[in-house]
């Protein structure tokens, strides 16, 4: 009687913990990889935790996927599983491939809401199949849907690495979504058109990877029949002002607006060239030219803001490369070779803007020099310990690429190149005749500037016309973390902490030694074979044991 109850003991035993896996009765889950691949961040649960409000998440990676996409969806279903046990307000379902193939409607609700298919060819026996696939997500709050992908923007070499990279970046772009399903109050950011600035197909993607979050708008300083103080009065409107790349000068009117603007509260993000030269303009140029200062009519606001910039360029040992011609006329060969004057950045550690941020690409980049002052001012990018300036004039050509570069003179100090100001901003024109007569006029205030000394920065390339993702070198099919290091400024600006925290995950892939594995070892493939009779063996002994049968 007493062994027929242990052995019931046990049974109960068995399908209770059954029943608490299958039904997420209590968090089972523990994570004992190295890289913490399969546990949130506390960021993250602390987020997801304040939400409160119904959150429901639709799943259309399914059906009969590849192997490589199998193991994005499980990392994805067993994040979601971790997601929707912190909070039940959020829920998912993995719909069904077939439905959604069939469905026209939904088909075209999807392409309207630029969810596009992704196509994977796979060879069996020496036949091509040709694999449709939605690696998506759709998160759906109480007033907006978003679409989330799950891959990279750019491609990379093999789709392994491609899947990889998707695995590493799931939890910020799940966190993400669910930020912009679930706030309903955007800041307001405007880009300011006027005076020459990027033309909107080369920031178009600097602006999208932003559209989600916040409200953007262009503004333009010079509108017809706008008065001064209507300019100022609209502008304050908005919370954060983006400057990228002008080359025309500002007026006193303008830059009394640009001063009340930052004493009212508001944030600015400076992305200048000191010199008038593009990246481009060095190909329409094989002969080289020399650039001209750009004089915004700004230097005496900077110099009040405790910085100015140095009519000079950065040259780094650690630079990236331009894409060169080689050979006869009749057969040419493109070659990269690195350009000192476009530095590869490393940003400064220990401070939300910059962690987790890999290396940023700089072209044609000038000194940024910090004044003493009130404001407090943080370091964001200097180029590295191997670097040198050149004084102006210079004289910009593309044949310096191919002259062996020499070590010996990159020996000068480190440059700032990114310098982010924070605290009460004091305006230039305390004490002076005001260019007009605001309805309001602050002489100080609370704000935040970035300055960045490379106008381009924020500038993609483009390929038949269409733009490329912002950090992606098309010559070198290179990736650079110049789009991530932008928004994470921007976040800061406007004071988005949920989404300012988060770190991407760093995930290593375990290697099989494969020259083991087809080697005659007979020894392992022998312990391999025998090793699940061995468990089953044991197990069964210890149920023997426990239950009393013999």
């Amino acid at each position: 009687m007493i062994k027929k109850l242990k052995f019931r003991t046990w049974i109960v035993i068995l399908l209770s913990t059954y029943w608490i896996y299958h039904w997420n009765l209590i968090d089972y889950q523990f994570d004992l990889t190295s890289d913490k691949r399969y546990s949130l961040s506390s960021k993250t649960k602390e987020f997801i935790d304040s939400i409160d409000q119904s959150i429901s998440i639709d799943v259309l990676l399914t059906g009969n996927l590849p192997p490589s996409f199998l193991r994005l969806k499980s990392e994805l279903n067993e994040l979601l599983k971790s997601v929707e046990r912190l909070n039940p307000l959020i829920s998912f379902s993995i719909l069904d491939r077939r439905w959604l193939e069939k469905n026209e409607a939904v088909i075209s609700v999807l392409d309207n809401m630029g969810v596009q298919p992704h196509y994977v060819f796979e060879n069996k026996r020496n036949i091509t199949n040709q694999i449709t696939l939605y690696p998506w997500i759709l998160v759906h709050g109480e007033e907006k849907s978003i679409p989330i992908s799950l891959l990279p923007e750019t491609s990379y070499e093999t789709q392994e690495e491609e899947i990889l990279k998707a695995i590493e970046q799931l939890e910020v772009h799940l966190v993400e979504g669910i930020y912009q399903a679930w706030n309903q109050k955007n800041k307001n950011i405007a880009v300011l058109s006027s005076h020459k600035t990027s033309e909107q197909l080369y920031i178009i993607d600097f602006l999208l990877s932003l559209k989600g979050f916040y409200n953007i708008a262009s503004f333009d300083f010079k509108a017809e029949q706008i008065s001064n103080e209507q300019t100022l009065e609209n502008l304050d409107r908005f919370d954060i002002l983006v400057v990228s790349n002008p080359i025309e000068s500002f007026s006193i009117e303008e830059k009394f607006i640009l001063d009340q603007f930052t004493c009212n509260g508001g944030k600015i993000l400076w992305l200048i060239n000191p010199l008038i030269a593009n990246p481009q303009d060095l190909y329409a140029n094989e002969q080289g030219f020399i650039p001209e200062i750009n004089s915004l009519g700004l230097e005496d606001l900077f110099f009040k803001n405790q910085f100015r910039f140095q009519n000079q360029y950065v040259g780094d040992l650690y630079s990236g490369p331009v894409v060169l011609a080689t050979g006869s006329n009749q057969s040419p060969q493109y070659a990269p070779f690195l350009y000192p004057y476009f530095p590869i950045i490393k940003p400064v550690e220990n401070h939300p803007i910059t962690n987790d941020i890999n290396s940023v690409l700089m072209r044609l980049v000038s000194p940024i020099d910090t004044l003493e002052g009130k404001l407090d001012k943080t370091i964001l990018l200097q180029s590295s310990s191997y670097s040198k300036l050149s004084g102006f004039p210079v004289n910009l050509n593309l044949k310096m690429a191919s002259i062996p570069i020499n070590p010996e003179s990159f020996i000068d100090q480190n440059f700032v190149t990114g310098v982010l100001l924070e605290g009460r901003f004091e305006s230039l024109f305390k004490n002076r005749v005001h260019p007009f007569k605001p309805n309001k006029y602050s002489e100080s205030g609370e704000g935040k500037w970035v300055v960045l000394s490379d106008g381009n920065f924020a500038e993609n390339q483009t390929d038949r016309n269409e733009p490329l993702p912002l950090g992606f070198d098309k010559w070198t099919n290179t990736n650079y973390e110049n789009k991530q290091f932008l928004t994470n400024i921007v976040h800061y600006l406007a004071d988005v902490d949920e989404i300012l925290s988060l770190n991407r995950k760093q995930i290593r892939l375990s290697q099989i030694n494969q020259a083991t594995i087809s080697s005659d070892n007979i020894g392992l493939k022998s312990f391999m074979l025998i090793l699940p009779f061995v468990f089953i063996g044991i197990v069964w002994l210890c149920l023997n044991y426990m239950t009393g049968v013999k």
